[in-house]
């Protein structure tokens, strides 16, 4: 089963998953979605078969559609895209059973609609404003913090990453770096993207001014907006060429906490000829730009200020998703 052969796919209330509008033999059985051989194991091939009377929990032809976008089978495991770290979402890419990822930002195992998604494998891609958006240190899809919600507010055409996993010598911010950007040139070359913005927290943002200059360079992303909340360069690594100056084609917004008074993450000296900052009208501490622990309001002020800016420069937002972001 490859991408170029999901010119429609059906979700029955049953659990088949009925292809191409449920006809594609000469005898007219409808054809459904099955995985060879039927043991749902990692790697098992995604086939067409004819459908049939579903047989227990586990059958090859069962599956469920996920919130997340995901094809879930009977067996647990979810439609990817095969091919490991080099799979794109090109025509003709086979698909195969992989385990379901536990974040939310792995695209190669989402699948949506097409008027969601904005594009259809077999089709004529559409292109759009993107927002890619980089967490901040220990930071994942799980804390429902404001820079993941502000991934949300912006779907179907937002990427998130989480943020770097060593607390103390951001050991992978390079991998993160390579991750963001690999992501922003596979969607250019697939033409995804009209224009692009990257977001970051934290460390994230230090990472998101880097993807920025690369993507630029490597792809000729065209990035409009660049958005740095409360960016820290604390214990970064030393050889991915971090800067701390915005590139100055690109205006960008960088909010900062109020107030210096803690000591672990001190607020990045950001400079860039079209960069705009604004301090929290709160006092809290750095985790409060993204958290409201304690009734904190900073990172409320957070998701509107970067709304509005990422409104005006021409990306679809929307507040409805904004919730409590108590991480």
């Amino acid at each position: 089963m490859t991408t170029s052969s999901l010119q429609q796919i059906v979700v029955q209330p049953d659990g088949h998953v009925v292809v191409n509008g449920g006809v594609a033999r000469r005898d007219g059985r409808q054809m459904c979605l099955d995985y060879y051989p039927a043991r749902g194991n990692n790697g098992d091939p995604i086939k067409l078969y004819p459908c049939r009377p579903l047989g227990g929990a586990g059958d090859s032809h069962r599956w469920s559609y996920s919130a997340r976008g995901e094809f879930v089978s009977g067996s647990g495991r979810c439609i990817d895209i095969s091919g490991g770290k080099s799979r794109a979402s090109t025509e003709g890419q086979p698909l195969s059973l992989w385990d379901c990822p536990d974040r939310e930002n792995y695209g190669t195992r989402r699948w949506l609609p097409q008027a969601q998604a904005q594009q259809v494998f077999t089709g004529n891609v559409q292109l759009a404003n993107r927002v890619y958006l980089v967490d901040g240190t220990s930071s994942e899809a799980k804390h429902q913090n404001a820079t993941f919600q502000l991934y949300e507010a912006a779907q179907p055409n937002s990427y998130y990453h989480p943020g770097v996993t060593d607390f103390a010598f951001a050991k992978d911010a390079k991998n993160i770096l390579n991750d963001v950007v690999n992501q922003v040139c596979d969607d250019m070359r697939q033409k995804r993207i009209r224009n692009a913005a990257i977001v970051g927290f934290s460390r994230g943002a230090i990472i998101a001014m880097a993807a920025a200059k690369r993507v630029m360079a490597e792809c000729g992303a065209p990035v409009v907006f660049l958005g740095l909340i409360d960016a820290v360069n604390t214990s970064m690594p030393d050889d991915a060429g971090w800067s701390s100056t915005v590139p100055n084609n690109i205006p960008a917004l960088f909010l900062a906490k109020r107030s210096e008074w803690e000591d672990v993450f001190t607020t990045a000296t950001i400079t860039g000829a079209r960069l705009t900052k604004q301090s929290s009208p709160y006092d809290g501490r750095h985790w409060d730009m993204t958290c409201d622990n304690g009734g904190k309001k900073s990172s409320q002020w957070v998701k509107s200020t970067m709304t509005g800016a990422l409104r005006a420069a021409g990306f679809t937002i929307d507040e409805s998703k904004f919730r409590g972001t108590k991480c």
